[in-house]
């Protein structure tokens, strides 16, 4: 048992080396406080969907459930705590008209604030607003992917996804934070190029609302766009082949006009010895030079 577990606790010992590092974790384990905040102490600026219906009917008739999970604030100006986690109950108190909050105070600050709401707010898909804007400012500071991921228990590959959304253009991130846009929507998007987010964009700001469906049909118009110009380039490609001349070929020897020649010089050599009329013998002659000389012989 004690050769099972010895690697893991080393590896744990490691972790909390690297994160001690990073300056992820506090050197000293955090003491909560329980407060009752005024509304104005409270960020008014939220991510994250409205309240249901029904969480109105519980504040209303039962209080707060739990205290919100709260963080000093980093900056002057949106109120002096920040949210961790689950902001919609802030909001329902909002509407309740409940004007004291109760909350429990962790005194974390920095990237270890940012680690919890990243770690926090995994389960909610509605919360993954507030995660990429935790994620953005870890990276911001220099941290890996890698290194966030083992800090807050996350594979590499949901870091590197939720990263991709730190490239949504700025106006679709804004509707993200506003639950304008659902998360999978949001991630859709994040995967094509800019210039078509910002005509997603533009069709957001003009309808109010951005769909999967109006996503895939972009998508799917930008493939089919691309797949045509791929063939046009091809076909260019063909009819540039086509009209290339062709090589000349050799010239095919002609076999019977060569036999008549050399059959030509032998009788002029045997007329040469042969004893016929001057006459006759210059005629023959000059027929056989003649014929010697088909298609160009020397």
């Amino acid at each position: 048992m004690q050769q099972t577990t010895q690697p893991a606790n080393d590896e744990a010992a490691d972790l909390e080396e690297e994160l001690a590092e990073l300056r992820l974790y506090p050197a000293e384990p955090l003491q909560p406080s329980e407060r009752l905040l005024e509304e104005g102490e409270l960020p008014f600026e939220l991510t994250g969907p409205e309240p249901e219906a029904a969480m109105l009917r519980l504040l209303e008739r039962f209080g707060f459930p739990q205290r919100l999970l709260v963080a000093p604030a980093e900056e002057e100006g949106d109120g002096d705590y920040r949210i961790l986690e689950e902001s919609r109950w802030l909001r329902a108190a909002r509407e309740a008209g409940i004007d004291r909050i109760p909350v429990r105070v962790l005194p974390a600050r920095g990237l270890s604030a940012a680690l919890l709401i990243l770690i926090l707010n995994q389960p909610r898909a509605a919360a993954v607003a507030a995660q990429a804007d935790a994620l953005e400012q870890l990276l911001a500071a220099g941290i890996s992917e890698g290194a966030i991921a083992r800090a807050a228990g996350m594979t590499k590959a949901k870091v590197a996804r939720l990263g991709k959304l730190l490239e949504l253009d700025p106006n679709l991130r804004r509707a993200l934070r506003e639950d304008g846009i659902k998360a999978p929507v949001a991630f859709a998007a994040a995967a094509l190029p800019g210039e078509v987010q910002a005509l997603l964009a533009a069709d957001y700001e003009r309808d109010g609302a951005l769909t999967s469906a109006q996503v895939r049909e972009v998508r799917d118009r930008i493939a089919l766009e691309e797949a045509a110009a791929e063939r046009e380039a091809a076909g260019e490609a063909m009819v540039e082949d086509e009209v290339q001349p062709e090589p000349e070929s050799a010239p095919v020897p002609d076999v019977a006009t060569d036999r008549v020649r050399r059959q030509a010089k032998a009788l002029l050599q045997q007329l040469e010895q042969t004893d016929l009329p001057e006459e006759l013998a210059a005629r023959l002659a000059g027929v056989l030079e003649d014929i010697g000389q088909v298609k160009g012989e020397d």
